[in-house]
């Protein structure tokens, strides 16, 4: 038989071969590989956690990046104690209270109002609270206490009725309070009771937040 024949009867036999032998080489399942995945520069295959993946193939699928995801829970946390700073601040620069808290108390109150007896108004004012400063200004303080002592004239007497701690006040905030009562002897009222109301402060030190007489 001449070899051209061979040629051209060989050629298809010799072509089916070889397809079957690329598909005993090369199964379907592996005509499309699954995305390989390889540990991404970095990180070690034995990582904490979460180990970081990258994955490859003909897909161009991407793993989650869970070193970000992480990221942001710790950006969050930093972000809260931030805002939280402010009162946990106030909280740790105040001072507590002496145990004679009420003794001083009552000093306090008594240096405060003899302000007020020789007219010391602006005085009284200054040396007051922050509190009493933000409800009412300087000036509105003072045209408020001329007329309500300068009638009731001179102090003949005065001397501690009570003094009692609380941590609540009418129309206040909750804090560490003082509220320490005088009976007073004026010249145009023979009994009166001054109630004095201070507040420990964070530095450590009473300041009045109001003034009152009945």
């Amino acid at each position: 038989m001449p070899d051209g024949g061979i040629a051209k009867r060989g050629a298809p036999f010799y072509k089916e071969q070889a397809m079957m032998k690329s598909e005993i080489q090369n199964p379907k399942s592996e005509r499309n590989p699954k995305p390989e995945f390889r540990i991404a520069e970095g990180c070690s295959s034995r990582g904490a956690g979460f180990p970081r993946r990258t994955p490859t193939g003909p897909l161009g699928l991407r793993a989650p990046d869970f070193g970000l995801r992480i990221s942001g829970f710790l950006l969050l946390a930093l972000l809260l104690m931030a805002l939280a700073q402010p009162a946990f601040s106030a909280a740790m620069n105040a001072i507590p209270l002496p145990s004679d808290g009420k003794g001083e108390a009552v000093k306090v109150a008594q240096a405060w109002v003899a302000l007020l007896d020789a007219g010391k108004f602006d005085d009284g004012w200054k040396q007051a609270a922050v509190q009493l400063k933000k409800a009412v200004s300087q000036k509105k303080w003072k045209t408020t206490m001329s007329p309500l002592r300068n009638p009731l004239g001179a102090v003949s007497a005065r001397q501690e009725k009570s003094a009692q701690l609380t941590r609540e006040i009418p129309g206040a905030p909750d804090a560490q309070y003082a509220v320490v009562e005088f009976s007073t002897t004026f010249a145009t009222k023979s009994a009166a009771t001054e109630v004095v109301t201070l507040i420990w402060e964070n530095d450590g030190r009473w300041r009045v937040s109001s003034y009152a007489i009945r």
